[in-house]
C-alpha cells in the first residue's frame, strides 16, 4: 500500500528509491512467514492483560500478481539494517509485527504455503532491541512499514568505479566521520572545534587526491553509501556512512580492490576510525602505512 504517501525518511537512510519508484509499487505483492507469536504481559496486577506481537521473516521481490506455487526453501530472505533500533547494528529478515490479522485482511493477504521457519541465535534472543518492529498500523512521513519493507528488497553490495560530485563525497565522509563521535568528556562547543578541524582536513585529503587524479571506487548497498579514493594502488580516503558501518562493508570494498589491484596498499590518516581500518587491512592481509 504505497499510493499517496511518500517514501519514509527512515527508508531513504538505507535505500535510493524515490517516492515515484515506490508509489508505482503500489497494489503488488510481497511475501513473509509468520515464524511465532510471542505474548508480552503488560500488568502485574491483570495478569491476563497481555500483548501478542508476531515474529516475521520478510523475503526480497515483489510480485506483480498474486503469488502462488511458489516454493518456499527457493525465496532469498530480506536484508533489513538494524542500525535504527540498536548498536549492534546487523542484517536480518525478522521483524515484529501485528498478530491480529485485522491489520493483514485490509491488505488482502493470504496463506499460500508451508515452509521451515528459521533459527534464531543464542545472540539474538539475547538482544533486547531484536528483532526490529514494524508495525502495519502506523505509516507517516518519518516511519512506514511498506517503505522499509521495500527498502530492504534487492539489497547487494556493489562496488563502482565512478565520479560522483565532489560534494556528495564530502557530505558521505563528514557523516562517516561524525557517526556516534560526540564526546561526552568534552563541551558542546568543544565538540563542535573538534568536528570543524577534522571536516577541514578531510575536505583537504579528499580534494588532494582528486586534483592528483585519483580513481573514485563507489561502494552501494541499497544506496551510495561509501567511497575510497586510490592513486598509485595508494588507498588515501575510506569512507562508509555511519548507519552502514559494522556490516563488513568496508572490508568488502577492500577485499574487491585488492583483486583488482593486487599492489594495493593503505594510507591510514590519524582519523576516528584509524584502528578499525588497521584491523581490516590486518586481517586482508593489505600492506597499509599509520599517518
Amino acid at each position: 500500500m504505497t499510493k499517496d504517501k511518500p517514501f519514509s525518511w527512515i527508508a531513504g537512510h538505507y535505500s535510493d528509491m524515490t517516492d515515484e519508484e515506490f508509489h508505482r509499487l503500489d497494489g503488488k505483492y510481497i511475501i513473509m512467514q509468520k515464524v511465532c507469536t510471542g505474548t508480552k504481559r503488560l500488568s502485574e496486577l491483570v495478569p491476563e492483560f497481555v500483548e501478542r506481537d508476531a515474529l516475521f521473516r520478510l523475503f526480497d521481490d515483489v510480485y506483480d500478481t498474486f503469488p502462488s506455487g511458489i516454493d518456499i526453501a527457493s525465496l532469498r530472505p530480506a536484508k533489513m539494517i538494524t542500525s535504527y533500533v540498536s548498536k549492534d547494528i546487523c542484517i536480518t529478515s525478522l521483524f515484529l509485527s501485528e498478530s491480529r490479522m485485522t491489520f493483514f485482511r485490509k491488505r488482502k493477504a493470504q496463506i499460500i504455503g508451508h515452509g521451515t521457519p528459521p533459527e534464531i541465535s543464542e545472540k539474538q534472543k539475547k538482544d533486547p532491541n531484536f528483532p526490529p518492529s514494524i508495525f502495519l498500523r502506523f505509516s507517516n512521513a518519518s516511519w512506514d512499514a511498506d517503505s522499509l519493507f521495500l527498502a530492504s528488497m534487492g539489497r547487494e553490495a556493489e562496488l563502482r568505479r565512478e565520479k560522483p560530485e565532489t560534494e556528495t563525497l564530502f557530505d558521505i565522509a563528514f557523516t562517516a566521520n561524525g557517526y556516534t563521535a560526540f564526546d561526552y568528556s568534552l563541551s558542546r562547543e568543544e565538540n563542535e572545534d573538534r568536528r570543524r578541524k577534522e571536516e577541514t582536513a578531510i575536505r583537504e585529503r579528499i580534494r588532494n587526491a582528486l586534483e592528483s587524479g585519483a580513481e573514485i571506487y563507489t561502494l552501494r548497498f541499497g544506496k551510495l553509501c561509501g567511497f575510497a579514493t586510490e592513486r598509485n594502488s595508494v588507498i588515501e580516503n575510506l569512507y562508509v556512512l555511519g548507519q552502514f558501518q559494522k556490516l563488513g562493508l568496508a572490508k568488502y570494498l577492500l577485499r574487491e580492490l585488492h583483486g583488482q589491484i593486487p599492489e594495493l596498499r593503505v594510507m591510514i590518516p590519524d582519523v576516528r576510525k584509524k584502528d578499525t581500518v588497521r584491523h581490516i587491512c590486518e586481517t586482508l592481509d593489505i600492506p597499509f602505512t599509520m599517518e
